[in-house]
């Protein structure tokens, strides 16, 4: 099994650089998440997180699959809707 220093070697050889050295993000009550962010040749920024926080963060429990409209419009989460598609134009 990689550990995510062993990524961080071989990429770096690949002429990757550490953007933001690995640090350990705590989320109360649930898995903490080792995260690290690289730059590629292409300056682009790639995120790598620990596969054991990222998996316990992941789960379903019953009924996500179902979307409450009524608390998201309650919560402003749909406010800005169509900003992006404004960006666009």
């Amino acid at each position: 099994v990689y550990h995510m220093n062993d990524y961080i070697v071989s990429l770096k050889k690949e002429k990757y650089k550490v953007h933001t050295k690995p640090i350990t993000l705590a989320t109360p009550g649930k898995a903490d998440v080792d995260v690290v962010i690289l730059q590629d040749p292409d300056d682009y920024e790639i995120c790598f997180v620990n596969e054991d926080g990222f998996d316990d963060l992941c789960t379903t429990k019953d009924g996500d699959d179902i979307v409450d409209w009524k608390a998201r419009a309650e919560k402003g989460a749909d406010a800005d809707k169509g900003k992006f598609e404004k960006l666009k134009q």
